[in-house]
């Protein structure tokens, strides 16, 4: 069975979502002159949704059609996100981005889990390669994309974004689940067959990806509002935010060639500490050069931490629709405390005062992973 055209709908998916999600901010800011504490609830309130979400939706994928609650996000997608042009106050857009939330807790962890269905682990580090960098492809696009297109029209984004995403329920409505095309049951989906030491880097892995995902909380709600006091544009905006989203596909890229990097703690240790450097750097900087380096080092680190996070939890788990939506909501619950901690952060503490507890929270998980990896078995 060809896995091309999920590979084609991440990419398309991650399309529209880089649009929106950098449209949201620089269009909350132009039409309502929106503050770093109205930024936060935005981004915040909508990742708490998505966190709250994608935990009932992991488990529902595992017990009804994959295919269904797919095509049922697409369509939910399309009738939110061109909604909000026509919105009168920013409590709209929050209570609209809230319930968004909803159709990508239903989105993804029914893609990740179909791709993995019946697969042994080189198949699966391959697919998720392939969709890793299928996503962050589509990310790097919309990201771009969302930036010229705001520049010709503020609402633009808000038709495009969705279009597209509509389009993904057209490409997979005939597409037939891998087991019924393999004929295979779940003999291959046996339960955790992994050793207590390989089961301590599943919650590594969780906490890791937590934090980048704080992390790009803060650069996709948070840093649009620091730019644009700086004086950047949003093409700059969006080729800055692109740069974090290429690096990341880069690591992708490479970690799917390798399996030096499975079960070790060290790879992820080491693009922590790069990405603690690259927020002192966005701590201290004006400089658009300077920025795009240190996100250019957060995406590598958040590269890392995703790969791990998400093979962990799909590798020998029965359910891996439930194991893919607790990945999914540590997304969600760095994209939640980010953008909401941050905004709060900058409105009393001053616009760069995010990143420092960023920095904060990083160099504590870095303790805590290690902490748990030399914690005895008991």
């Amino acid at each position: 069975m060809r896995l091309s055209p999920f590979y084609i709908a991440s990419f398309i998916a991650d399309i529209a979502l880089g649009i929106v999600f950098l449209a949201i901010p620089l269009f909350a800011i132009k039409r309502f002159d929106a503050s770093f504490l109205q930024l936060g609830y935005i981004g915040g309130f909508g990742a708490l949704t998505y966190f709250l979400s994608v935990l009932l939706c992991g488990r529902l994928v595992d017990k009804i059609s994959r295919k269904k609650v797919l095509i049922s996000a697409c369509i939910l997608y399309m009738v939110i996100y061109m909604s909000i042009p026509f919105v009168s106050s920013i409590r709209q857009i929050i209570y609209l981005h809230m319930v968004g939330s909803v159709a990508m807790a239903m989105f993804w962890p029914s893609i990740q889990s179909w791709i993995a269905l019946g697969l042994d682990r080189t198949s699966l580090i391959r697919a998720l390669s392939n969709f890793n960098v299928a996503w962050c492809a589509g990310l790097m696009v919309g990201t771009i994309a969302g930036g010229f297109l705001f520049e010709i029209g503020s609402t633009l984004p808000f038709f495009i974004g969705p279009i597209l995403m509509g389009s993904i329920a057209l490409l997979l409505r005939r597409q037939p689940l891998i087991l019924e095309v393999r004929g295979r049951g779940y003999a291959d989906q046996t339960p955790d067959d992994l050793s207590p030491d390989c089961k301590k880097f599943l919650y590594i892995a969780w906490i890791a990806n937590f934090v980048s995902w704080f992390i790009v909380g803060l650069n996709r709600h948070i840093f649009p509002r620091i730019a644009t006091m700086i004086g950047f544009s949003p093409r700059v905006i969006g080729l800055i935010i692109f740069l974090m989203v290429s690096a990341q596909m880069v690591v992708f890229i490479m970690l799917g060639r390798s399996k030096k990097w499975h079960y070790r703690l060290g790879p992820i240790i080491a693009l922590q500490a790069i990405a603690s450097w690259a927020l002192i750097m966005a701590i201290m900087t004006d400089s658009p050069y300077i920025f795009g380096f240190a996100f250019i080092l957060m995406g590598a680190s958040g590269g890392i931490t995703y790969f791990s996070s998400i093979f962990y939890s799909l590798w020998a788990q029965a359910d891996k629709g439930k194991k893919s939506g607790i990945h999914e909501s540590f997304i969600g619950a760095g994209i939640f405390l980010g953008p909401l901690i941050g905004g709060i952060a900058a409105h009393n503490l001053g616009s760069r005062s995010p990143y420092v507890i960023a920095l904060i929270l990083l160099l504590s998980a870095m303790v805590l992973e290690g902490r748990i990896l030399a914690r005895r078995n008991r």
